[in-house]
């Protein structure tokens, strides 16, 4: 025992820091792969890109919005877990107004202008991936990725345009029954406008089988979307 003892006090003497180094990044590893084993996988996962901070209780409304119109689980995990990103933007002419407002009304408002490059790449990150489907945009983003063919046709995804399209691949969100229903989009701007990306070829050849059963889910989000009749 007292030779064990003289060789752990040794042991420590010398290797003490890289002892206590190693806990503490095994600790870290470990609480890492706890948090990601029990994340909740989402059904569909969702993006906004437009004037409007949305984080905290908004974002939880606006995902259980979608959870409430689901038809089913669509993964079969026994939940119905919609995630939503979103992507604060503001041009020169939302920013003034915001800042107006925000003013007139004695409002909090931070945004930094500077950062709207960034914020375009990680959207577009983010829209490259895949993962991410079914969209809420500003108008200025979704010029840009109709322009480049991004987006699914209405008829392609509901079997038929709708009267409300405002061009072949979107609508305006508020003017869909469910957009008009919940209340959880009032911080949306009203010219928010709902529309669905393609898969990218780069996603789906990478992972054909994943890339798949992404798209079906969120095609049958939006199909719920179009489905939802505040009168039942």
């Amino acid at each position: 025992m007292k030779k064990f003892l003289k060789w752990l006090d040794n042991f420590w003497y010398h290797y003490k820091w890289v002892t206590i180094v190693s806990v503490f990044v095994a600790v870290v590893v470990i609480i890492g792969v706890v948090q990601i084993s029990g994340r909740e996988e989402s059904d569909v996962k969702l993006a906004f890109f437009g004037p409007a901070v949305i984080a905290g209780e908004q974002q939880h409304n606006i995902e259980a919005a979608f959870e409430q119109i689901m038809s089913s689980d669509y993964n079969n995990d026994g939940k119905k877990n919609i995630a939503l990103t979103s992507f604060a933007y503001y041009d020169d002419e939302q920013y003034k107004e915001k800042q107006k407002e925000a003013l007139e009304n004695d409002m909090l408002f931070v945004y930094d202008p500077s950062t709207r490059n960034d914020t375009i790449t990680q959207f577009n990150a983010l829209i490259g991936t895949g993962d991410t489907l079914i969209c809420l945009l500003d108008e200025y983003i979704y010029n840009e990725l109709s322009g480049r063919g991004a987006f699914e046709t209405l008829e392609n995804l509901l079997g038929y345009e709708p009267e409300l399209a405002r061009d072949d691949y979107s609508v305006y969100l508020k003017d869909t029954d469910f957009g008009k229903y919940y209340n959880a989009f009032d911080i949306l701007p009203d010219d928010t406008i709902l529309c669905m990306c393609k898969i990218s070829e780069n996603t789906f050849f990478s992972n054909k089988t994943a890339s798949k059963k992404n798209y079906e889910r969120s095609e049958q989000m939006f199909c719920d979307i179009f489905a939802f009749s505040s009168e039942d």
